[in-house]
């Protein structure tokens, strides 16, 4: 495979592109994952390429260190004045932001801390799993600050508002059995089969056709406008695959009794 990391140019990240369409993003910044101007200029760059490359159909974010993310840098953190901080700070939600607004589902593949900053990011992401013994949280009430990048609209558009403040509030660390039960997280496996269960769950949906993936994702996307646009929006992500060669291969493929052959087309 090529060496995308060099090709784009990635300091702490590992960038995989497969046949099947799979883009692996690994963090891989020693020791935590922390989030700082590194991590996060990897992120814009991959998601520049992953906004425009039409072989990408789907995107796992995992971690090749211990943890998936602590959070925050906070020693880089402590180096910024609160003008370079903001500054930063919205380098970050426009990039959680594009991450949450590309085409192609996402899944967030947790193991060992997903805290703050790092559960932010996975917040951005379709779908999580996590691994039994990991942990996740936004603690960032215990260390006088609150999450800044997205977590608690994400969080209680997820689990709704009162559950969110728990979370917030309380800047509990939780368990995955916990996190699974208040809904954050949706599928657990055991520590040593989350890349098998990650794999699983993505050939599920690359099994269906990718421009329909593509149409529902938009919609969702814009679910959270007035209801008056949504139906403007739901004709405009239909007419994308009404007449699609797709569409009409399901059909063949129906009346055949055979698989369907997908082009994204």
């Amino acid at each position: 495979p090529k060496n995308w990391s060099l090709m784009l140019n990635l300091k702490c990240i590992n960038f995989e592109l497969h046949e099947d369409g799979i883009a692996f993003v690994n963090l891989n910044n020693k020791p935590v994952n922390a989030l700082n101007k590194n991590l996060i200029n990897d992120l814009i760059s991959i998601v520049n390429y992953l906004e425009t490359n039409k072989k990408c159909r789907l995107v796992i974010f995992r971690s090749l260190q211990k943890h998936f993310s602590a959070g925050a840098d906070l020693k880089e953190r402590k180096s910024m004045d609160s003008n370079q901080t903001f500054k930063f700070l919205d380098k970050v939600n426009s990039i959680f932001n594009r991450i949450e607004n590309l085409q192609i589902p996402t899944i967030a593949s947790i193991n060992g801390a997903a805290l703050g900053g790092g559960l932010e990011l996975a917040l951005c992401c379709d779908i999580r799993i996590a691994s039994e013994n990991s942990y996740v949280g936004l603690p960032e009430t215990s260390l006088g600050i609150i999450p800044g990048a997205g977590g608690i609209f994400r969080l209680s558009k997820i689990i709704g508002m009162s559950k969110s403040k728990y979370w917030v509030f309380t800047a509990q660390k939780f368990t995955t059995e916990s996190a699974y039960e208040d809904g954050v997280i949706d599928f657990m496996s055991k520590d040593d089969e989350l890349l098998g269960v990650t794999l699983e769950l993505a050939q599920e949906i690359l099994e269906n056709a990718p421009l329909a993936i593509k149409a529902s994702k938009i919609l969702f996307n814009n679910i959270s406008i007035d209801s008056k646009d949504l139906n403007k929006l739901q004709k405009n992500s239909y007419s994308l695959v009404i007449d699609s060669e797709d569409k009409k291969e399901a059909i063949k493929a129906f009346l055949s009794k055979r698989k369907p052959s997908w082009k994204g087309e």
